[in-house]
């Protein structure tokens, strides 16, 4: 029988044994990436984005296209100035059409409510003279009512001196005292200051009528002079609302810039042509900061797209590769579909991209990254959704709509 060397025996447990080495510790490093792969698949966390294909730039004031200048009436253009891209600002005349009639009869009205106003101020200022006047002759009329007054007191003291007088000498005839002649004396006396005081009072009664009569006049010709400042008054104001509707016919003539921009578009417009009302004659790009809007189903948006969640835009016609994505910013999600989708607003982060030109109407594909979860979790949401799918699928439906 023959036997091995014990050299090559020992050689052949060697090799066993390093053979063993080698598979534990093949065993080892696969337990080990086995571990830290289950480790990442429960414990990392990986962003979850939803995606809409139905983005695209805007301006933030929501003015789709531009702001459009239209023809606010019909009429002949007489001047123009506008040209596609020209810069303009609110308020630059960029059209002018004929006014001629409008601003000759804004002229007529306006020398018609001067020659109202000179009207005007000189019925005022007669007015204002003769109530001066009248507060002179009511002073006047007092001064020589109190003189009448007085001569009617004079003649009623001179009357009663008189009848005491004549009373007296009366008492004297019967006792002797006083002759006949003294008696008819004083009675003639009597009866002559009688007579000047009714004269003095009819006077004060006179005066006093004519002073009446006198101030309704007077009070009369100003109640006059009042109506028909007030009546010219109306006629101004009438002149005046004339004014402001030429004025704004006029203006409505004189087609400006709505906002600050660039001219877009413009109508093939030349100097005499005549335009109908509502007419498009150009197109105000405004220069302002531009926004994303993106549609997304219902069941992507509400409740998982929220404000101030981060987010990037891809831009069609800007290849990922070269130019990258833009940052954006939710600002805003609708509370109410429109068309089956909900639409989100995006904060734009244009500095970062140098060599993209942002314009309005520029489309792209919006992702907004809406939670981070593990990618275990990820599969079973996965799995319950395939599963829920194919139960769905599996319920036949009657005819009336119940499984």
């Amino acid at each position: 029988m023959n036997t091995l060397p014990v050299d090559f025996t020992l050689t052949r447990r060697a090799f066993s044994v390093d053979q063993i080495r080698g598979w534990a510790w093949a065993l080892v490093v696969a337990l080990a990436i086995t571990a830290g792969w289950l480790a990442w698949f429960v414990f990392a966390q990986v962003a979850v984005y939803e995606v809409s294909t139905a983005a695209r730039v805007e301006f933030r004031s929501g003015a789709a296209g531009g702001h459009p200048v239209d023809a606010p009436v019909e009429g002949l253009i007489v001047k123009i100035d506008i040209g596609v891209g020209q810069e303009v600002h609110a308020g630059d005349v960029l059209l002018e059409m004929d006014a001629t009639s409008q601003r000759f009869a804004l002229a007529e009205a306006s020398a018609g409510r001067d020659a109202l106003k000179n009207q005007i101020d000189a019925l005022q200022d007669e007015r204002a003279m003769q109530l001066r006047s009248l507060d002179e002759w009511r002073k006047s009329t007092e001064i020589a009512l109190a003189e009448a007054g007085a001569r009617r007191d004079e003649a009623k003291a001179a009357v009663e001196f008189a009848e005491n007088n004549a009373a007296h000498l009366t008492e004297l005839r019967e006792s002797g005292s006083a002759t006949e002649q003294e008696l008819g004396l004083a009675i003639s006396q009597r009866e002559q200051r009688r007579f000047a005081a009714v004269a003095a009072g009819l006077g004060v009664e006179r005066l006093a009528k004519e002073q009446r009569t006198r101030l309704a006049e007077r009070q009369g010709a100003l109640e006059s002079l009042q109506r028909e400042a007030t009546r010219l008054e109306g006629e101004r104001q009438r002149a005046l609302a004339t004014m402001a509707r030429l004025t704004h016919e006029v203006e409505l003539r004189v087609v400006r810039a709505p906002v600050e921009g660039v001219i877009g578009e413009t109508a093939p417009l030349t100097p005499g042509m005549y335009v109908q009302i509502g007419k498009r004659l150009a197109t105000v790009l405004p220069i302002e900061p531009l926004r994303a809007r993106a549609r997304f189903t219902p069941a992507s948006a509400l409740g998982r797209i929220k404000k101030g969640q981060k987010a990037r835009m891809r831009l069609e016609g800007f290849p990922w590769s070269q130019y990258g994505s833009v940052p954006a910013t939710v600002h805003r999600v609708a509370g109410e579909m429109r068309n089956g989708f909900v639409e989100v607003e995006f904060e734009l982060n244009t500095n970062v991209n140098p060599g993209v030109v942002f314009q309005h109407g520029l489309p792209g594909t919006v992702e907004v990254e809406v939670e981070r979860i593990s990618p275990a979790t990820m599969l079973l949401r996965a799995v319950g959704r395939r599963m829920g799918l194919d139960q769905s699928a599996a319920q036949p439906v009657s005819p009336e709509g119940r499984t």
